[in-house]
């Protein structure tokens, strides 16, 4: 069943409104600290923002530093390869015309 309403917890009507007021006081003293709780976490958010941002940027150029080293020495590695592949392929090519004027000259001088 229900309990009867305790005289005690119902304050008088004339102690309500500044009941009232002291409660929407705090309201409002709770909306303000809830704004200022949301600004500073916007403005944490943007320094985080601005912070990656930062290191994003450092790290394309040590990106863009690496490519380019990269690029030198794989056109270094190339150009030491085209050397050897030059050389090989005329000292190969230097044996083959050797061999055929040997062979022609022990045709004619045989």
């Amino acid at each position: 069943m229900t309990q009867p309403p305790n005289p005690q917890s119902t304050p008088p009507p004339e102690q309500l409104p500044w009941g009232i007021s002291y409660l929407r006081e705090d309201i409002q003293d709770l909306r303000q600290d809830l704004r200022e709780n949301t600004q500073d976490l916007r403005q944490g958010l943007r320094s985080l923002d601005a912070k990656l941002e930062a290191r994003a940027a450092a790290l394309d150029l040590k990106m863009d530093g690496l490519g380019t080293h990269l690029n030198t020495r794989i056109d270094q590695v190339y150009t030491r390869l085209d050397a050897k592949i030059d050389t090989k392929f005329y000292w190969t090519l230097g044996t083959i015309l050797l061999t055929w004027v040997s062979t022609i000259l022990a045709v004619l001088f045989k």
